[in-house]
């Protein structure tokens, strides 16, 4: 039985005090003291220039063992404040969570079930994107998969979630990974971190470089709430280079390069990037009325159940 803080929530965020407000909310909302006893939740603030820090003020004020509040002195750009978050990380474990998203109504307590059951070294978990994230998500029976290595790993993929709305969080969303912390602090000391702080996914290769003899746990059940179309989706062809970039990486790292189910997996995987990107442009950098304009209300709700 775990009785001590096992769990570190680690939460990057910039100017974005409303959504953070829900994402705090998903967080606190479910955990009963038994729950918030085993976690921390740290906030690294890049210098917003909103309500931000009051608004985390009052969940210290509220939560003031469990929540840690950081605030940068400069703005130090958005990548490096997510490797900053993980380093205040205390606990065995890291679970990234990007002020966008949320958890879903059950998912402390069946992270920290399963983490007693498995002591897993990294876990993928599922995601769901709505528009209205204030959803509470049906839970399945509580069961996952278990994988030991790389191969495991990549034809689990390809036989489970070979569909590009299921496959892409597994390869650029930050708040499906729950790591150890020693897996990944081991990395970040290493001579190559570096060379990834300018890439939008650097915890791609953080989590991917070593998976021999490592215990992967996908769950069946959706952990995380994402948001679709919003700004975070803005850089379009730098994001699709940067995810070349981490799955080369990967590739590289773990000998795939005569993969097939690799292979293919990757170029759904980009294919379907671009496809996001192109839908995100037409919808919201051309700040076109989907509601009023017959043409793009067919794409958007074309895009919701592409998503969903």
């Amino acid at each position: 039985m775990i009785n001590k803080p096992i769990l570190s929530i680690c939460i990057p965020t910039y100017n974005r005090a409303k959504i953070l407000d829900e994402t705090l909310n998903s967080v606190f909302s479910q955990g009963n003291e038994n729950i918030l006893s085993k976690i921390e939740v740290i906030i690294s603030d890049n210098d917003s220039k909103d309500w931000t820090e009051q608004l985390v003020d009052e969940y210290i004020r509220r939560h003031k063992n469990t929540i840690k509040y950081h605030k940068n002195s400069v703005n130090i750009w958005a990548i490096k404040n997510v490797i900053k978050v993980t380093e205040y990380a205390q606990w065995v474990y890291i679970r990234l969570l990007t002020d966008d998203d949320c958890l879903s109504n059950f998912a402390l307590e069946y992270v920290l079930e399963i983490i007693q059951k498995t002591n897993f070294d990294l876990m993928f978990a599922g995601v769901k994107f709505l528009e209205n994230i204030n959803v509470r998500i049906c839970k399945k029976q509580n069961s996952f998969a278990i994988m030991n290595w790389i191969g495991e790993y990549i034809s689990y993929l390809y036989d489970h979630v070979i569909l590009y709305q299921n496959l892409v969080p597994f390869f650029s969303f930050y708040s499906i990974v729950i790591v150890k912390n020693s897996y990944f602090k081991k990395w970040m000391l290493s001579k190559n971190a570096s060379l990834w702080i300018t890439n939008n996914f650097p915890h791609d290769v953080i989590v991917y470089h070593d998976l021999q003899d490592k215990k992967i746990i996908i769950p069946d059940n959706v952990f995380v709430v994402g948001r679709i179309l919003n700004e975070s989706y803005g850089w379009s062809t730098r994001l699709i280079s940067d995810l070349k970039d981490c799955m080369n990486s990967i590739e590289y790292n773990n000998h795939l390069q005569w993969n097939q189910k690799w292979q293919k997996i990757k170029k759904i995987c980009l294919r379907g990037w671009k496809k996001t990107i192109y839908l995100w442009i037409v919808l919201r950098k051309l700040r076109c009325n989907y509601k009023t304009n017959p043409f793009f209300k067919k794409i958007y709700y074309l895009y919701k159940k592409y998503l969903q």
